[in-house]
């Protein structure tokens, strides 16, 4: 696609930057040390998603960018939100998919604070929803975007004819 976004061809995966800390790795810092080590290397897109050990990689992420404030001015954020965890809200939920308008504008909200950032660069929704509303997704994606807190959407794990019915 085409976008004023400008990054490396290839993305750093942030899923594990929490998952598996290192021997006497309590805090993170392991996993901190290799988000810095990717930015060094020439990594500037940098892919998380909400569920990504329950949001703590975000959380993580956070915190180098805490530690490293110039780095946000040269990077792209993607994050992925709609995949709601068995037992939430509700202990007999079930696992699956959300892109309710209320529920993206929530995931986005609860993603700015952890990462510690006011504005995403790039919010997908992370699997086919095959219950969504088109219009319902528009309208969630329209006021994040007037309210400054997503500068581009997208999405993944789509098949073409899934993207088509997101354009209607």
């Amino acid at each position: 696609g085409s976008s004023d976004l400008v990054c490396s061809r290839l993305a750093y995966g942030c899923w594990r930057v929490a998952d598996q800390p290192g021997p006497g790795d309590h805090d993170g810092a392991g996993g901190r040390q290799a988000v810095h080590a990717a930015f060094e290397a020439g990594y500037t897109l940098f892919d998380l998603a909400d569920i990504y050990a329950a949001g703590e990689s975000e959380r993580q992420f956070g915190r180098v960018l805490k530690e490293s404030p110039a780095m946000r001015r040269q990077i792209v954020i993607a994050t992925k939100c709609g995949i709601r965890k068995p037992g939430v809200p509700t202990p007999e939920a079930p696992y699956r998919y959300d892109f309710s308008r209320d529920y993206l504008l929530s995931c986005c909200d609860a993603s700015l604070q952890r990462l510690g950032t006011e504005t995403i660069d790039l919010f997908l929704l992370h699997r086919p929803d095959y219950l969504m509303d088109p219009d319902e997704v528009a309208s969630a994606f329209s006021a994040l975007k007037s309210a400054g807190k997503v500068r581009h959407f997208g999405v993944s794990n789509f098949r073409p004819s899934q993207i088509e019915a997101l354009r209607v």
